[in-house]
């Protein structure tokens, strides 16, 4: 698998900046994907071990990974996230599902493409995204509908679900998106 270039050293320091600001950054469960992912993780063909494998891509400190692991649905989990040691060293394989949630909408315009990239390279069956549409205001981030965030994905991966999530709420309203490797 090809090492892309998915960030850039100012990149990191925000983000470890706001890991060290804030103990709940990076900590994101996503309680409203649990049924959305299990029903997706039943509907693979398990290994030869009998598993189902999840990345999360962007995982932060992990909240989604401890939540998967007590659903007990996959043999495999793993996380990534380039600005947190704990998760720095990017798997060299493929799962079956992998996340990207809350990381697409953060990550700098120059680099989206690549992390699509990467995301498909490491995807053996399907793709889950999740996106802000209606960020905070106080957060900086430009407010993007489903279709933007469907149709970024559409050019690396083929978007199979587009939905969302927690509608009208801003700062927590977000477009999900499951999308398979081309």
């Amino acid at each position: 698998m090809s090492r892309l270039r998915t960030f850039d050293e100012a990149d990191i320091r925000r983000q470890r900046l706001n890991h060290a600001i804030s103990d709940r950054y990076g900590r994101t469960w996503h309680p409203y994907l649990n049924e959305f992912v299990v029903k997706l993780a039943k509907e693979i063909e398990p290994d030869e071990a009998g598993s189902v494998t999840l990345l999360d891509y962007g995982c932060g400190k992990g909240g989604f990974i401890e939540a998967m692991a007590k659903l007990g649905v996959f043999g495999a989990i793993a996380g990534y996230d380039p600005a947190v040691a704990a998760y720095a060293a990017l798997p060299d394989r493929r799962y079956d599902i992998v996340t990207c949630l809350d990381v697409l909408d953060q990550v700098g315009k120059k680099f989206l493409t690549r992390v699509l990239d990467h995301i498909a390279q490491h995807t053996a069956h399907t793709a889950v995204f999740a996106c802000l549409t209606k960020p905070p205001a106080a957060s900086g981030l430009k407010a993007h509908d489903a279709d933007y965030w469907s149709n970024l994905v559409g050019q690396r991966m083929r978007v199979v679900a587009t939905s969302l999530a927690l509608v009208g709420i801003e700062g927590y309203e977000r477009a999900v998106i499951a999308a398979r490797p081309n």
